[in-house]
This record gives C-alpha cells, sequence and structure tokens, in this order.
C-alpha cells in the first residue's frame, strides 16, 4: 500500500515538473522571438489567419493572428496574436496556404529616417512625439543633431513648440514601407516585417492590396513584477484604511470624522429609499419644437439662494481624450517657473505614469515646489491594477507615494477615507495662472485607452482653486481640523475679480461635500427648468432621483441624450447602465452606447453646462470629495456641444430596443443605487 503511494506521488511530481518545465520553454522561447533571436522557419496565410511556424528545441509551435478584415475599423490597429504549441499544422495547410514574405531591417531604417525628418529644423527646438508606447521630445541639439528625450531629461536650453500625432507617425511610415516593399519586391503583396525595439511587438503585417498595416502583440509571456508583496499589500491596507483613516484621523480631525460619520449614513439611508420610478403613461409625447430654453436670470437667482452663490471670472478649454490633454500637461510642467501643485484621485504606478512622476521629480530638484496631494486609499489600491500598456520586461512596479519622494524635493500628502469618504476630484494648478480640472486621473487607461475629458481654466477662478488646494494640503497635514480652521481664520482675503479680462465668462464652482450635495442639487434644478434639450454623458449612472427628472422632462417634450460607455472597468456598474438604459428607452428617452470606455462627466441643460469629476452614483452626489464646474456662456457650451456631445452621438451606437436582461442584472442594480 505504501509503495502505491509513494509511486502516485512520483508520477505526480513527475507530471508537475513537465508540466513546469513546458511552460518555462514556452515562455522562453516567446522571450527569444521577443529578442529577435531567431526568425520563423516559415509564415503563411491559412484561413484567415496569419501563422509564424517555429521549430524550438526540436518542438514545432505556431503563432498566429486572426486577421483585421478590410476596411473594418480595426483594420489599421494591432491584431493580437495568440501563441499556441502544435504537434501537426492545421489540416489542409500544405495544399492551401499562402506564403508571406519575411523582410528584415526595413521597420527600423524607415522609422529613424521619418523621425530625423520630422525633427525641428531649428537649434534647441523640440516637439512632442507621441508614438503610443512613450511620450518623447524630439529636438535639435546645438550641433544640429536629432534627440530624443523623456521629458524629465529634456535640457533647458531646449524649447517645445509643439507636437507630432501618432497617426502622423504611423501615416509617414506606413507609406515610405509601402513605397520601399513595392520598389524591392514588386511581386509580392503581403510580408512581415521584424521589430526589435517595441517590446512585445515582434512583427507587423502588411497587406498592399488591402492597405493592412497591423503589428502583430506577443501575449503577456512574464508577470509585471511589482516593489510589494502580497503581505505588505495587506499590511498597508490594513493600515491605510483602519489605523490611518480612522484612527489617526479621530485624533488630528475630529469634527471632520464625526461629521463625515454622520453625512454618510444620511445619504446611505436617503439612496436606500430611493422612489420608485414612474414611468410616461400613454404615448411618448413629441419633442418640444419651439427655440425658447431655460431663463438664465431665473436659474442663476436659484443658485445664488439655494447651492452657493459664489461665481468667478475665467476662460475654459476643452481637451478631449488622453493625446490632447497630456502632451499639453506635460508641455505646461516642463515651463513652470515657481510651482506644481496637483491633486489627484488615482496616480496610478504604471509606465506611463512613472513618466510623470519622473517629470515631477525632475522639476523639483530644478527649484519647482511640487505637491502632490493624493487619495489616501487609492494610492495603496494601485499595487493591485497590473499595467496593461507595452513596458519592459524588466519594469517593477513601485509604491507611488514612496516613488515619488525618493531621490526629490516632491511632497506628498494623502487625504484619509473617514467611513470610506473619499478625494474623488482632479485638479492640477501650474504657477497659479492654469489649472485643469475633469474626469483623467494619471495612468494609462486615461492617456491611451480611455475617451475622457478635462478642461484648463484661467483667470481668477484660478485662484479660488489654488485657494481649495491649500485648505485640502494644510488639512492633510499632522494638525487636521484644527491647522485648517487655523488657516481658514487668519488666511488673507483674496480679490477674486482681479485679473478679470473682457473675454472672460462667469464660472460657478459646485461640490460634493459632507452634507453639501452641491452638484446634484444644482443639475436637479436644471433638469426641472430645461426646456428644449438635455445632453448627458457619464459611465456610472444610478441615481433613481436623476433618472426620474429625465423621465419627467421626456414627458414635457424636452430632448433627453444619454451616451454610456459599451465598454465599463466596473462590472456592477455596466449592467446597471444596461438596465437603466432599458428604463430610459421606454420613456422616449434616447441612449447612445459609446464604442470603447468612456469616463466623461458631461452635461448641457438648454443654456448651461456642467463638467468635472462627479458620476450619477450615490458616492459622486453625496458621499465623496467631487467638484464640477459650471459655464452658461454661449462660447463653451456650443463648443462643448460640437466638440464632445455631436461628435459621439455620431460615432455611438443607438439603442433602439430593449437591451437583454436578466434577474441577476436587476439584483445588481438594487446594489449599484447604494454605490
Amino acid at each position: 500500500m505504501k509503495n502505491k503511494t509513494l509511486m502516485c506521488i512520483l508520477f505526480f511530481l513527475i507530471f508537475v515538473l513537465a508540466g513546469c518545465h513546458r511552460v518555462y520553454k514556452k515562455q522562453q522561447a516567446l522571450q527569444d522571438i521577443d529578442d529577435s533571436a531567431f526568425d520563423p522557419k516559415a509564415v503563411f496565410l491559412y484561413e484567415e489567419n496569419l501563422y509564424l511556424q517555429y521549430s524550438y528545441e526540436d518542438e514545432n509551435f505556431f503563432l498566429y493572428a486572426k486577421l483585421p478584415k478590410e476596411g473594418s475599423r480595426k483594420s489599421k490597429k494591432n491584431a493580437v496574436i495568440k501563441a499556441e504549441i502544435m504537434q501537426k499544422a492545421p489540416e489542409g495547410v500544405e495544399a492551401r496556404a499562402e506564403r508571406v514574405l519575411l523582410v528584415r531591417d526595413i521597420v527600423r531604417q524607415v522609422s529613424e529616417e521619418v523621425i530625423t525628418d520630422m525633427a525641428p529644423d531649428e537649434e534647441n527646438k523640440g516637439k512632442m512625439l507621441l508614438t503610443g508606447f512613450k511620450d518623447v521630445i524630439l529636438y535639435r541639439d546645438n550641433a544640429g543633431e536629432v534627440k530624443v528625450c523623456d521629458p524629465s531629461n529634456l535640457p533647458e536650453t531646449v524649447e517645445v513648440t509643439g507636437k507630432i500625432e501618432k497617426k502622423t507617425i504611423r501615416k509617414e511610415i506606413y507609406s515610405r514601407i509601402i513605397n520601399v516593399l513595392k520598389n524591392k519586391y514588386p511581386r509580392s503583396k503581403r510580408f512581415v516585417l521584424p521589430v526589435d525595439t517595441v517590446p512585445l511587438v515582434p512583427y507587423i503585417y502588411v497587406d498592399i492590396d488591402k492597405s493592412i498595416a497591423a503589428a502583430v502583440k506577443l501575449p503577456d509571456y512574464y508577470q509585471v513584477q511589482k516593489e510589494k508583496s502580497p503581505l505588505g499589500f495587506s499590511v498597508d491596507l490594513f493600515y491605510s484604511f483602519f489605523i490611518k483613516s480612522h484612527v489617526f484621523a479621530l485624533i488630528k480631525s475630529p469634527f471632520t470624522s464625526f461629521h463625515r460619520l454622520f453625512s454618510t449614513a444620511v445619504y446611505t439611508l436617503y439612496a436606500g429609499f430611493s422612489p420608485q420610478i414612474e414611468s410616461i403613461r400613454g404615448p411618448i409625447p413629441p419633442l418640444y419644437e419651439g427655440k425658447e430654453m431655460m431663463d438664465m436670470k431665473a436659474f442663476d437667482k436659484y443658485l445664488d439662494y439655494n447651492v452657493n452663490e459664489e461665481k468667478y471670472f475665467g476662460k475654459a478649454k476643452i481637451f478631449i481624450d488622453g493625446n490632447t490633454f497630456f502632451p499639453d500637461m506635460i508641455e505646461r510642467f516642463a515651463k513652470a517657473e515657481n510651482e506644481i501643485n496637483i491633486r489627484m484621485y488615482i496616480f496610478k504606478a504604471d509606465p506611463y505614469a512613472i513618466t510623470i512622476a519622473d517629470q515631477l521629480k525632475a522639476r523639483s530638484k530644478e527649484g519647482v515646489k511640487v505637491k502632490v496631494l493624493l487619495d489616501e486609499i487609492n494610492s495603496v489600491l494601485n499595487w493591485t491594477k497590473t499595467p496593461q500598456q507595452l513596458h519592459s520586461k524588466d519594469y517593477i512596479m513601485p509604491g507611488i507615494k514612496k516613488y515619488l519622494k525618493n531621490g526629490s524635493k516632491v511632497k506628498v500628502r494623502t487625504k484619509l477615507n473617514t467611513w470610506t469618504n473619499t478625494d474623488h476630484s482632479k485638479v492640477i494648478i501650474v504657477d497659479g495662472k492654469l489649472a485643469y480640472t475633469g474626469g483623467m486621473n494619471f495612468g494609462e487607461e486615461y492617456r491611451y485607452f480611455w475617451h475622457d475629458m478635462m478642461i484648463a481654466l484661467e483667470g481668477p477662478v484660478v485662484d479660488k482653486l489654488k485657494d481649495d488646494f491649500k485648505q485640502a494640503w494644510t488639512f492633510a497635514g499632522a494638525g487636521g481640523d484644527f491647522a485648517a480652521a487655523a488657516r481658514a481664520v487668519f488666511k488673507a482675503r483674496i480679490d477674486y475679480k482681479k485679473g478679470a479680462e473682457p473675454d472672460m465668462y462667469v464660472i460657478r464652482l459646485l461640490y460634493t461635500k459632507p452634507t453639501s450635495a452641491e452638484i446634484f442639487n444644482a443639475q436637479i434644478e436644471a433638469i426641472r427648468r430645461s426646456k428644449k434639450r438635455i445632453y448627458i454623458q457619464n459611465p456610472y449612472f444610478s441615481d433613481v432621483r436623476v433618472l426620474q427628472e429625465l423621465i419627467n422632462a421626456r414627458a414635457r417634450g424636452v430632448d433627453v441624450r444619454i451616451i454610456l460607455p459599451s465598454e465599463n472597468d466596473n462590472g456592477v456598474m455596466g449592467r446597471n447602465n444596461i438596465v437603466k438604459a432599458n428604463i430610459m428607452f421606454k420613456n422616449g428617452i434616447k441612449v447612445y452606447f459609446y464604442p470603447r470606455m468612456s469616463h466623461i462627466k458631461a452635461c448641457i441643460y438648454d443654456n448651461w453646462a456642467c463638467v468635472g469629476s462627479a458620476n450619477f452614483d450615490k458616492f459622486s452626489l453625496y458621499v465623496n470629495g467631487e467638484m464640477n464646474i459650471a459655464v452658461s456662456d454661449p462660447r463653451f457650451v456650443e463648443d462643448l456641444n460640437n466638440k464632445l456631445f455631436m461628435k459621439d452621438f455620431a460615432e455611438s451606437e443607438l439603442v433602439t430596443r430593449e437591451l437583454d436582461t436578466s434577474a441577476v442584472d436587476y439584483i445588481i442594480t438594487s446594489l449599484a443605487a447604494h454605490g
């Protein structure tokens, strides 16, 4: 009996070791492919798949990628390659496969030529190069030589005068590659071109006839290394949420802690007793055909008495998506002379966010005062979020707070999460003259993948945001309530009209604070007063009261349109959105699904716009720290309408029938209503 047991154990160990060896061989093979250590034995097309055949340590296997269809939206995007170890070729491949020509050295050669040609002609002039993998500065030095560097290593003598978009680079590289291939290989139409400079992208597939150029991406064959261990993360999480956010917070900020406890309890009950939805009875009314919109004078008076009466002058510029916002921010950081103040909900530790951290650290050592205020719990939870964007294989994901402070003069503080209250606002202030606010955090999804928006503000309104930051920074320090109260009492009076210019317009700042739901109250009233149009884009739509008011508005003939993301980073909110979309659809509200994750929080109510950080969920509307800006100037409202809403309506899919749901979805929706 004992012998049988030992034999079973032995066979089990052999099986496990063999499996481990096989995994190791596969990983090593992929590593060698990534490093351009060896070429495939053959490359061919078979049944709309690209196959690359290898022989590694006497074992044959194939890499294959499903090719994008001609003229499809994905025809210019990356084809994701799937690695499979096959004992034999697919059946029928010998007779029907179409061979593809493997051509080396073209990609590197052409890329270098394009970059050199795109460099500024003047010495010490640079442009930001948006490659899609990493943003760098392209410039000419004193000797006229073309150089490329990270924004954090930009020489002081170099002035950045613009940017070069990724699509511009790709178009030019592709065009030149096509010309080279046509001239050198006139009889061939399909090619695989090795790439030796981009991690996890060993090849580009080119089909001249179908105008397809697709990067072939390897699967992730290694795990991202992290500075923290699972045990270290658990300790940090316990310390951050329980010790710091509750024990320490009760000591240094007793008044705020009890205030937040009361506020969270009140609004949890408030959300828990949400009213039942009352649908429109009878046929859906026709849309209002008149031109009259809400009375803005009356609405302003309502806001003055019932929300807040603070108004500031300024100008606002819209940045849609990371490819427009982040290069502008990085350029502003490079030109900062005195200070950079950042209030950020999430500062990730992925490779892209680290480039921002590196620039902040470099500027701090050059004499610029850099302060970063983070949400405590989210600075810890970043450890769990593995990067998606291509990165080097030796990348180690650090703890962001420690990383920012190490080897620099950057000052970092965190806003504690007493009773689950988080600081969800995003505000970036450069030299007290320019401020950014909106929905974007610092991380790869905001830079490359998600649809999102930020607003750049100039004028006296920036003085108010700077004062807000100083107050939040003081509160986050060791003095807590007591230091913040002292600062509020003894601070110098600020003239918020100083610096106002004729072309500036009035900007309201609306907040969500404990027992102060300004963002919710202002928008509920705006919905009630709207006559012509209500356009909303938001990723998380769970508040029943807002939904009911939108149904009531549609019953009055208001054109109500809602844009939701077709992909959602929050599974619960994603299913909730589908249930809410069905309710909207049945009540005559036009619902659109944007083709990818949209993180934008923007609204137009007739001639009044409200944009910022707040979602349409309980936490954003009643509990979290949030900030939105509100503008009624026609220049801004129509700019937002044209640049965002009209464009996104056209790109999104309109719901024309009820979407499929299940009983589980309704259970999830009830949970979402409380979060």
